[in-house]
């Protein structure tokens, strides 16, 4: 930066400057409904959304393959959650956790501490807001096998950090199956949730449409994905 504010961490990661907006809690969500992909309409998002779904527990894998942009700062999020040992879903509605940078709409001058603008004027730093906290992330490892058990054809270590069991996890399209069901091929886009602390369960998680049939199932998880978590509790 050129003028104004620069605070950085002991490691020189920067925490505030006017050229690197902070990013901070939007708003909880909840799905509005409870079978296949469960979608949600969100608002006040100058930017693409990052999106954390709560984690469900050992029974369900979770995905967000869609971010659909409605203008303005309107954005719809699509949710899959599925069964951890069939072609199941989650039968509830789910909880999402909003993050994004500041924008015009969002009022930062009340209480005390402090804010910080840009040359413009906008605001990219408060106190009065919770900022985005990440407790730990995954880059992925590539993986490409066949004739095994879609619902869980792998467990990674997580690249940094640790997962909370309180946690919620920002996941995208991070890869396809294509299971043979009943004589007709099928594909399923990938989901993931939390085996432990330190490790992440990857399988199928939502039907996306039909193939050629395969003789078992061929499971493609891409390499280098991005996988963050954070604690929800911060943001209840």
């Amino acid at each position: 930066m050129s003028f104004g504010l620069s605070v950085e961490s002991l490691d020189q990661r920067i925490l505030i400057d006017e050229s690197h907006p902070a990013v901070f809690f939007k708003g909880k969500y909840t799905t509005t409904n409870t079978y296949g992909l469960k979608t949600v309409t969100i608002a006040d998002c100058n930017t693409m959304p990052i999106v954390f779904v709560k984690n469900l527990g050992s029974g369900y894998k979770i995905s967000t393959p869609q971010i659909t942009y409605n203008g303005g700062t309107s954005w719809t999020i699509g949710v899959f959650a599925g069964n951890d040992s069939s072609d199941g879903y989650y039968s509830g509605t789910v909880d999402l956790y909003v993050f994004d940078i500041l924008g015009q709409s969002d009022n930062v001058n009340y209480g005390y501490g402090m804010n910080v603008y840009n040359e413009s004027g906008q605001a990219i730093f408060t106190t009065n807001k919770k900022p985005l906290k990440i407790s730990g992330y995954h880059t992925t490892t590539q993986v490409f096998n066949s004739a095994v058990n879609e619902f869980n054809f792998s467990i990674q270590t997580v690249t940094n950090g640790a997962i909370p069991e309180t946690c919620a996890i920002s996941c995208s399209a991070i890869g396809t199956s294509l299971v043979s069901r009943g004589g007709i091929g099928r594909f399923f886009t990938h989901g993931v949730r939390r085996y432990s602390s330190s490790s992440l369960k990857f399988g199928i998680v939502g039907f996306l449409g039909q193939g050629p049939n395969p003789s078992g199932a061929e499971n493609r998880l891409s390499g280098n994905q991005h996988i963050m978590f954070v604690d929800y509790t911060l943001y209840d």
